[in-house]
């Protein structure tokens, strides 16, 4: 029976050096336990937590400062924290930002970028990690802010999915249907049809059906994803953080290539706009019409005709 039990116990004593920090979305982030201090390797070496009395505080450069916070949640811009019941948010050196005063704090990463989501007095707003505030708590939820992108998208009081331009929080007319965000534009589909919004203003019209990246495989996102899969389909950390130069437009079966400012390469007159399946060459854009193929080099902006070649014509 000894010889059981101290095997048992050389079994757990090594999982007592692991601790698992709830985040604000119900994760968890792994810290490594050095005399009941959790360190957070993906905050700062020398910054800890430890637990006291039923509270915790922060370790800093191995000093304990006072165990007044009731949760302390890391992530990758510092901690939320929270205090006599209410959230705020502290950085990377546990200095708190701003006051306690919020109900709720979100950070998930593909509903709040780099800011956080905020709840009070029953509404919602979105604040940096600086503690500026990026939407007013006054909407009954937000679907996704950040406050490196001009748009925000937040329900209004109908359920209605809504852009909001995060500058002066003006609303963009019309309930978004589809959204395709990026660092420095929007696509969206507003009243049936696709246009593209670049800092708030229309630079490509509500004329089209469909708006989307070229691709080797003809990707198309013209198609509404289902609830089930909405909110990760069209705001995912793989799109919002990318800048684009160029996307396809789509009108009554032809196709044409339009910049982000809305100047277009090619008029909607083709049969297909496709990108080079080679990753180096993704900046020459193969145009089709009549069986006949040509190209466009984005960046020298240069055109080469419509032929009847083989691609070693031009390479």
């Amino acid at each position: 029976m000894t010889r059981q039990f101290l095997l048992l116990l050389s079994f757990l004593l090594p999982l007592t050096s692991l601790a698992q920090v709830p985040r604000s979305g119900g994760g968890t982030d792994q810290t490594i336990m050095d005399g009941g201090v959790a360190l957070y390797k993906g905050v700062r070496s020398d910054i800890g937590t430890y637990q006291q009395n039923g509270k915790f505080g922060f370790v800093l450069a191995g000093q304990r400062q006072p165990a007044i916070y009731e949760q302390l949640i890391s992530n990758d811009q510092g901690f939320i924290v929270k205090k006599d019941g209410l959230y705020g948010i502290a950085d990377k050196q546990g200095k708190v930002i701003g006051k306690i005063e919020y109900e709720h704090i979100e950070r998930e990463a593909y509903r709040t970028g780099n800011s956080y989501i905020v709840k009070k007095n029953g509404d919602f707003g979105a604040i940096d990690h600086l503690g500026r505030t990026i939407l007013s708590t006054s909407y009954p939820k937000i679907f996704f802010s950040d406050f490196q992108n001009a748009h925000s998208f937040v329900w209004d009081k109908d359920s209605q999915l809504r852009m909001v331009i995060n500058a002066g929080e003006k609303r963009y007319p019309g309930k978004v249907e589809f959204v395709a965000l990026y660092a420095n534009v929007a696509v969206l589909k507003i009243g049936g049809k696709f246009g593209l919004i670049k800092r708030g203003q229309t630079v490509v019209p509500f004329t089209y059906d469909s708006i989307y990246l070229a691709s080797p495989e003809k990707t198309r996102a013209n198609t509404v994803p289902s609830q089930s899969v909405q909110v990760k389909t069209m705001f995912s950390p793989q799109t919002f953080s990318r800048t684009l130069s160029h996307l396809v437009v789509q009108k009554s079966g032809k196709v044409g290539l339009v910049d982000t400012a809305g100047k277009f390469v090619y008029d909607v007159a083709y049969d297909q706009i496709n990108t080079e399946a080679n990753a180096f060459l993704s900046n020459r854009y193969i145009i089709e019409k009549d069986k006949l193929k040509g190209m466009y080099i984005a960046g020298v902006d240069r055109k080469i005709p419509l032929w009847n070649c083989n691609w070693s014509c031009y390479l």
